[in-house]
């Protein structure tokens, strides 16, 4: 079922942005790795709500207290009139096969956390988007992807590429970006709470163990605000039609021409992923 429920965040995520036309010119520069990068954090972010799950320990009192309620008692019959949902729950964990999950959280809770550590590729992705973004920017062949990259950064609506001149260092875009800055932050405090939860650290030092993981908080908080910032950006609904990539990417030398039936593309930041 996990494996089942891995590919639907992955899957959902893929055709949109790896097909999709508002992001055909965002591929001219980034190519496949874009489209991995989005569906790994939209894994990433499937998972960080999964992990939380095993440990809420108000849900599993709840229900394993539904569990011991039969459809045959009065006080079940009841209960479920106040909340409907009660009987789906009943279905769904009452089982015997799915009751013994929750007699696992602790073990569910890690494999979820394995995982996540597996969405390093979401890392990597970044660190090919970033070179690619480099790449491009530096290019003087006057190619699709050095014509994008050098659009103005004066208007907020007009630029593709983060990396404003060929000067420009990976460094230096990502500790002045809220992207770059809450990457940092995620990954460090991943790793501080994966590390620190070994089963030696845990049994032999527990308070390290844990005060190491309630920094659970600055990774979701981190996680939350990751994509505000809009560093990977796609074509305005608006200005596809004056600007249809298939239609237009092919006369990108005219786009500033008055007379040309295509308009300089106009993009906007991703929804926060």
């Amino acid at each position: 079922c996990l494996v089942g429920a891995e590919c639907f965040p992955v899957c959902a995520c893929l055709p949109v942005i790896g097909e999709g036309n508002k992001y055909y010119y965002t591929r001219q520069i980034l190519g496949l790795a874009l489209a991995w990068a989005q569906a790994s954090a939209c894994s990433l972010h499937f998972n960080s709500m999964l992990i939380l799950l095993p440990v809420c320990q108000n849900l599993l009192s709840f229900l394993r207290g539904t569990c011991s309620l039969s459809p045959s008692q009065p006080e079940f019959h009841k209960a479920a009139w106040i909340h409907p949902i009660l009987i789906i729950l009943h279905l769904l964990f009452c089982r015997r096969t799915l009751g013994k999950q929750l007699d696992h959280n602790l073990t569910f809770h890690k494999l979820v956390a394995y995982i996540i550590c597996l969405l390093a590729i979401h890392i990597t992705t970044h660190l090919f988007n970033f070179e690619r973004y480099s790449r491009s920017r530096q290019a003087t062949d006057g190619s699709l992807a050095s014509i994008l990259s050098n659009l103005s950064h004066q208007e907020k609506d007009s630029w593709l590429n983060p990396i404003q001149s060929s000067n420009t260092t990976m460094e230096y875009v990502t500790f002045t970006h809220i992207a770059g800055v809450t990457g940092v932050i995620i990954t460090i405090a991943l790793v501080l709470m994966v590390t620190l939860a070994m089963e030696f650290i845990h049994k032999s030092y527990s308070e390290v163990f844990w005060y190491t993981h309630h920094i659970f908080i600055m990774y979701f908080i981190g996680l939350g605000i990751h994509g505000l910032g809009g560093l990977v950006r796609d074509q305005t609904e608006k200005n596809m039609d004056e600007n249809h990539p298939h239609k237009c990417a092919e006369f990108s030398e005219k786009w500033n021409d008055p007379d040309s039936h295509c308009k300089p593309p106009q993009f906007e930041g991703l929804p926060a992923e």
